[in-house]
């Protein structure tokens, strides 16, 4: 395990892009953390991880008899998709962008949604796991594959990941994904009597719900618009999907994000670095932990490089379990100072899953080793 990285994985010639950026605030004196960060999420080596897109022989239907349009299985426009944008691309409704086009197309708010697809099941291995991915379902959906049911979710912004190595196992020739939409208007409804509703005593507007603007206005607009003021509230959903005074009310149902199969035999998923210096700043503990999947992934790499660019520290972890933690600690770490008070260092850290000599997953990250406020004693150049 003391070898050199060349003979794991192929390093690459230029970092990843990042994916997103964060800012670990420095918390009371026991949570001196160190922390402005640069994160890159995980990456899996290409030779351990096969991908398959769901993304073909997509249909859709209407699951409910508000109107008698698309009562029978009708391909989609593209994928990923929207019930709007496929019922426009097959002249089953006007432009709802175009005049009042958008009080004939209230309706589909109303209504419950089928997508479903079939595909060849990838072959799998003894030794491999299959997830499904879904990167976002808009919004209310009961998820089925195979006729199993997988889940139900109501969160249009978290994606779902799950474990279908069983059914994929059956080793047959089609198997079927149906995604079961319910209608956003009618199941935010739901959840408000549900949950309940409780009024502020100081508010005196119609968000209270004394008075619900379908009930007083003769409009068919007002409906959807009264779902600004109450039911939106009781589902995560794109609050424009609502209506705004930018744009009509048009609250889409349908797999807006990517839906795919990942087989791999090892995956490290909530990788967290977490640096702490001590009060004398001549230390700094760094604890790493992550959650482990998958039959292969037998130990835990950690490599860290300081801002002048040798390796400091260099540790494997033996991996027990589906929970990983391990810490190293640094002696004399170079500090991040403020601009005029000091340089602006950063430390490398690159944490890879192996297994003999295989790297399942490796994530690579900058961080910025800070002091505490009250201890920063700024460093003289001369």
């Amino acid at each position: 395990m003391s070898a050199s990285r060349s003979q794991y994985l192929p390093r690459p010639s230029a970092p990843t892009a990042v994916k997103y950026r964060t800012k670990l605030s420095i918390g009371p004196e026991k949570q001196r953390t160190a922390a402005a960060m640069t994160v890159q999420t995980s990456h899996p080596s290409k030779a351990y991880l096969r991908t398959l897109p769901l993304d073909k022989n997509w249909r859709f239907k209407q699951s409910s008899s508000i109107t008698p349009i698309a009562q029978t299985y009708t391909p989609v426009a593209q994928f990923p998709t929207v019930v709007h944008l496929d019922l426009l691309k097959n002249d089953l409704i006007p432009d709802p962008y175009v005049g009042t086009n958008e009080l004939d197309c209230l309706w589909i708010n109303d209504a419950d949604w089928t997508y479903k697809t079939a595909f060849t099941p990838p072959e799998v291995h003894k030794e491999d796991n299959v997830w499904m991915v879904f990167e976002g379902l808009d919004t209310a959906v009961d998820v089925y594959l195979d006729g199993e049911h997988l889940f139900f979710s109501k969160d249009m912004f978290i994606p779902r990941r799950v474990d279908v190595t069983r059914i994929c196992g059956r080793k047959k020739k089609e198997m079927q994904l149906v995604l079961r939409f319910r209608s956003p208007t009618r199941f935010a409804k739901e959840e408000e009597q549900r949950i309940g509703f409780k009024k502020a005593p100081t508010d005196n507007t119609m968000i209270g719900g004394h008075a619900r603007m379908y009930d007083i206005s003769p409009l068919s607009i007002s409906r959807s618009l009264a779902l600004v003021l109450i039911e939106v509230r009781y589902l995560r959903k794109a609050q424009y999907h609502w209506g705004w005074d930018w744009g009509p009310a048009l609250a889409s149902t349908g797999p807006y994000l990517p839906i795919r199969l990942e087989i791999f035999a090892g995956r490290m998923d909530d990788v967290k670095i977490l640096p702490k210096v001590r009060d004398a700043l001549d230390r700094a503990d760094i604890k790493v932990s992550a959650k482990i999947s998958g039959s292969e992934g037998k130990h835990v790499l950690l490599e860290v490089k300081a801002p002048s660019g040798g390796i400091v520290e260099k540790k494997v972890f033996e991996v027990r379990g589906e929970k990983f933690e391990g810490s190293i600690t640094l002696i004399k770490p170079d500090l991040w100072w403020p601009h005029t008070h000091g340089g602006q260092l950063r430390y490398e850290f690159t944490v890879e899953l192996l297994s003999g000599d295989k790297v399942f997953y490796f994530l690579f990250s900058r961080y910025s080793l800070l002091t505490p406020t009250k201890q920063v004693i700024p460093p003289q150049d001369n």
